[in-house]
């Protein structure tokens, strides 16, 4: 079995959703659930609770992850950074442009010849 704190998704009771509701929930693996017998103990975010399943799907974290070059990270990072600002308000991203460029202007005097 997976170790605890791995990614799972809970699949829900056919007989108790919606025709169209969602098929699975997102949650964390807790561990083996030791009053229910082959079922697992899960921690779900949106509700802030805990839930007892047997029926569910472990995405384990030693998965194979692509590696970035640093220059293919930083442009993954910019692209991020960009779609987060946009989506502030005035005072706030007034705030954060600020702090960057301060940020920028060091690190481009640092690296400067």
């Amino acid at each position: 079995m997976a170790p605890p704190g791995t990614r799972a998704i809970v699949y829900e009771d056919p007989d108790s959703r919606a025709s169209w509701g969602p098929r699975g929930t997102d949650a964390w693996y807790c561990g083996p659930e030791l009053d229910h017998y082959q079922n697992c103990k899960f921690s779900v975010s949106e509700t802030r609770s805990y839930c007892t399943s047997g029926s569910f799907d472990l995405f384990p974290q030693h998965c194979l992850l692509p590696e970035f070059t640093p220059k293919q990270h930083a442009n993954e990072v910019h692209d991020e950074l960009m779609d987060a600002i946009q989506m502030l308000e005035a005072p706030a991203k007034k705030l954060i442009l600020t702090k960057l460029a301060a940020a920028l202007q060091s690190l481009a005097a640092a690296n400067a010849p």
